[in-house]
């Protein structure tokens, strides 16, 4: 028997409706059972776990609020978070090299590997900034015969930024690096 909204009423016997009572405090049982811990134990009530279904659209939240909600906007089921209407993946990344995350705060990490060559190399993002490329960091790739004593990131815009590398002797110059690259 499914949950009953209307009872009790006031003119029922409790004779005549306890079969309905006891059918409704057992439906709410089965539902707040559902990724909570279970009543009469120690942290009754705390969620043990949060399950999602995939949201159509976010739902609208107030000045003061934040929401937490699962989309598959791109291609498989992420957990997404609503702060004043801007929409941020939380467990959306590329897990490779270039590779890209988000953080919780809407900030964007990229990363990768180039070569630059003198006298400066652009060299694109994996994905585009929506605002901003704050900083980037460069790192060589090999230590080996290390020709380069200086690694520049400058020029940064959403979709690129442009790497230099000066030899010792001020010669033209190549320099494989990894970048870490920070926006939002």
């Amino acid at each position: 028997m499914a949950y009953n909204a209307t009872i009790p009423q006031a003119t029922d016997r409790i004779s005549v409706s306890q079969a309905d009572i006891l059918n409704n405090f057992a439906e709410i049982n089965t539902f707040t059972a559902i990724d909570h811990v279970a009543f009469g134990i120690a942290d009754a009530g705390k969620h043990k776990t949060i399950t999602m279904p995939e949201a159509v659209a976010p739902g609208a939240v107030g000045a003061a609020e934040v929401g937490l909600y699962v989309a598959a906007l791109s291609g498989s089921p992420e957990l997404y978070v609503n702060k004043t209407g801007t929409q941020i993946p939380c467990t959306a990344a590329l897990k490779a090299s270039p590779g890209w995350t988000f953080l919780p705060s809407g900030m964007k990490l990229q990363w990768g590997t180039a070569t630059l060559s003198t006298p400066g190399t652009i060299v694109p993002f994996n994905t585009a900034f929506a605002n901003a490329c704050v900083s980037v960091q460069l790192t060589a790739r090999w230590i080996g015969a290390i020709t380069n004593d200086f690694l520049l990131a400058e020029s940064l815009t959403v979709n690129n930024f442009t790497g230099y590398c000066t030899a010792r002797s001020g010669s033209a110059s190549t320099a494989e690096v990894y970048y870490f690259a920070i926006g939002y």
